[in-house]
């Protein structure tokens, strides 16, 4: 897959995504953040990209200090929406369940008064109603 990869760069980026998920799937940081690196170049978010790479390696605090600063400055309506929720998903993967509810509120928060409130507002709801029925110590409290 990496030959084809380098043989054909019009389809590089394609084959980089395969090959971050391939890599992470067997434990091997190095080629999975070497691909992650090709697969930004043509990525529409490409810091959400490599903190997804980086979670994907279970790297949680790595993938977290790029979702907490693309956060912190981002303003636009859609992008910020899609940040709060990668990191609630983050968190809930992490198994922090208080900080994903945190993000979750915060997106319910963002959208208010929009159309987007709804959802979020299920998806708050949806994770209460999750972490409630989890058996003690599914995810961690902090």
């Amino acid at each position: 897959m990496e030959e084809r990869a380098e043989q054909l760069p019009q389809d590089r980026h394609v084959v980089a995504r395969e090959l971050v998920k391939l890599y992470a799937r067997v434990g091997d940081p190095d080629q999975t953040l070497k691909w992650a690196q090709v697969a930004m170049q043509n990525n529409p978010d490409p810091q959400a990209y490599l903190a997804g790479a980086y979670a994907l390696l279970r790297q949680f605090a790595d993938a977290e200090v790029i979702l907490l600063q693309e956060l912190e400055e981002e303003q636009g309506y859609e992008r910020k929406l899609a940040l709060l929720w990668q990191a609630a998903d983050l968190y809930a993967a992490a198994g922090d369940r208080a900080k994903a509810e945190e993000m979750l509120a915060d997106a319910v928060d963002w959208t208010a008064g929009r159309p987007d409130e709804a959802i979020a507002r299920r998806r708050l709801e949806s994770f209460v109603a999750l972490k409630e029925n989890l058996p003690s110590g599914e995810m961690n409290e902090d």
